[in-house]
């Protein structure tokens, strides 16, 4: 088998894109932690540390999800120009097999999940205050 372009593409969306679901496993679980430390917290002062780290985690996970996504992007729109200009026919089904809910790439959605914890984060902080 060749070693094409498109291909050698592929293989650095696919290590990219492990990357990024490692770091969402990373950031989920320390989220999960905070969570249970906050539920067993019953000082005031302490269970607003860990809302503030919550917060901090979530927003070094945005960071993170937003350049993963940005790299992804920008690496799977010139792998598709390639495997269109190669004739490439297995790309060619997977991308029409490959529907996105609502026009977003899954990796897009999952990029998202930050928000939604740090909104979750200050809503705690906000009641615990």
């Amino acid at each position: 088998m060749t070693d094409t372009l498109s291909s050698r593409y592929r293989r650095r969306i696919e290590y990219e894109d492990g990357l990024f679901y490692q770091r969402t496993s990373l950031f989920l679980t320390a989220n999960s932690i905070l969570l249970v430390a906050l539920s067993f917290s019953g000082d005031v002062r302490v269970g607003t540390l860990i809302s503030v780290l919550g917060i901090a985690a979530a927003l070094t996970w945005a960071v993170c999800s937003i350049q993963s996504s940005q790299v992804i992007r920008a690496l799977t729109r010139k792998h598709i120009a390639l495997a269109k200009s190669e004739g490439d026919e297995v790309e060619q089904v997977v991308r029409t097999q490959t529907l996105h809910a609502f026009g977003f790439a899954p990796t897009t959605l999952v990029a998202l999940l930050p928000i939604a914890f740090i909104l979750a984060w200050a809503i705690i902080l906000r009641v615990r205050l």
